[in-house]
C-alpha cells in the first residue's frame, strides 16, 4: 500500500495545472504500478494524425516520477536524472494508456520502466528512466 498522502491523488486531486492541460487522469497509484490516462487535447496532434512524442515523453517521465514517489515519504522528493525512450508505434486513438512500474530501488536512486500503450494495448513506446531521490534529513524518523 502506497503513502496516504497519495489518497489525493488517486481521487484526482491536488494535480498540478499541466494534468488537465495534457488530458492527463490517474487511474492507478500504488507501489505496483502508475497507470494515467491521457485523453489528448487536439493541439497534441501532429498533422501527420498522431499523438505528439513530446507530449508522450512529458506524460511518461511524470508517471515515473509518480512510480518513484508512492515509494518515498512526503518530505522526500524526486528528479529525473535519466530517460531513456523508444518510440515503436504511432498512437493516432484519442487517448493512450501510460503505465509505470519500479524496476529497483537503492538509497538515492530509482530505475523506473514507463510504457505507452494504445487503446488495443498496443505498445507505442518504452521508456526505462533513473530518478535521484533526495531524503529530507530534518523529517522525523519514521
Amino acid at each position: 500500500m502506497s503513502p496516504d498522502y497519495m489518497d489525493p491523488l488517486r481521487e484526482n486531486r491536488s494535480l498540478p495545472p499541466f494534468f488537465d492541460a495534457f488530458g492527463m487522469t490517474i487511474e492507478e497509484i500504488d507501489q505496483d504500478q502508475v497507470v494515467v490516462r491521457v485523453d489528448v487535447p487536439d493541439a497534441f496532434y501532429t498533422m501527420y494524425g498522431a499523438i505528439h512524442g513530446g507530449l508522450l515523453a512529458a506524460v511518461m517521465d511524470t508517471v515515473g516520477g509518480m512510480v518513484v514517489a508512492s515509494h518515498l515519504t512526503l518530505a522526500d522528493r524526486t528528479a529525473t536524472h535519466s530517460f531513456n525512450l523508444n518510440y515503436v508505434s504511432f498512437v493516432r486513438e484519442r487517448s493512450c494508456k501510460c503505465v509505470g512500474r519500479l524496476i529497483a530501488k537503492a538509497q538515492n536512486v530509482a530505475t523506473v520502466e514507463i510504457e505507452v500503450l494504445g487503446n488495443d494495448g498496443k505498445l507505442a513506446v518504452k521508456a526505462i528512466g533513473t530518478f535521484g531521490i533526495f531524503r529530507n534529513k530534518n523529517r522525523a524518523e519514521e
